[in-house]
């Protein structure tokens, strides 16, 4: 549990020295204490913060993105054969919004299914 008093502008001390363990005091008029806020609850959720901007994904999204950017990188190569290859450079298009939608939800219910059978031990 953190402990957290707002109006510490209206206080004689100063935020940084009074905080203890499980209370911050912070100024919303005058922000003082708000970054220390911040880093608290980052601390209490498990952030180390050597990963900014790090997305928890599973093991399976981060295939499909894998396999998205290898369509990419193929459509680049078919579309630098012009008009020859247009069908091969929309097909790998094509492959890698597959992909893309599996991460976003955007499943055919068939696709969904064997998703579900592949992955789960669901009994007969």
């Amino acid at each position: 549990m953190l402990e957290v008093t707002n109006k510490s502008d209206l206080l004689l001390i100063n935020c940084n020295q009074s905080a203890q363990q499980n209370n911050i005091l912070i100024s919303a008029k005058t922000g003082a204490g708000i970054d220390e806020l911040k880093q608290r609850i980052l601390e209490i959720a498990g952030w180390d913060g050597a990963q900014e901007g790090a997305i928890v994904a599973r093991r399976r999204h981060l295939d499909c993105l894998d396999r998205a950017a290898e369509h990419i990188v193929k459509s680049e190569q078919f579309a630098a054969n012009g008009n020859i290859s247009l069908e091969l450079f929309a097909e790998e298009l094509r492959l890698a919004q597959d992909n893309l939608g599996q991460i976003t939800g955007k499943l055919l219910p068939d696709d969904l299914l064997g998703k579900i059978f592949s992955q789960f031990c669901i009994g007969k």
